[in-house]
């Protein structure tokens, strides 16, 4: 069976999460990735996306091991607004 668990908008560093979680669920044979240049090497390299909402990220310790960051992740400041009396008031 196929599972496509793709996820539009995901940098790389976020399907990882993804799959983590998928795994011991559906434990895939194989793992196709789609990587794409133009965009995936920005969007790993920082935990914010499509103008200011947050995501999780990874950094890579001494070692070359990865670090998840940025989790839970922070409200961004669009719906902080857009959810918070004060500063919508402001």
């Amino acid at each position: 069976s196929i599972v496509n668990a793709g996820v539009s908008g995901y940098g790389t560093d976020q399907e990882l999460i993804w799959l983590k979680r998928l795994w011991p669920t559906i434990k895939p044979a194989i793992v196709v990735l789609v990587f794409c240049t133009d965009n995936d090497r920005l969007d790993n390299g920082t935990n914010v996306r499509y103008g200011g909402y947050r995501k999780p990220y990874f950094e890579t310790s001494a070692d070359g091991t990865l670090i998840a960051r940025g989790q839970p992740v922070p409200k961004s400041l669009k719906l902080l607004i857009r959810d918070e009396w004060l500063p919508r008031h402001l």
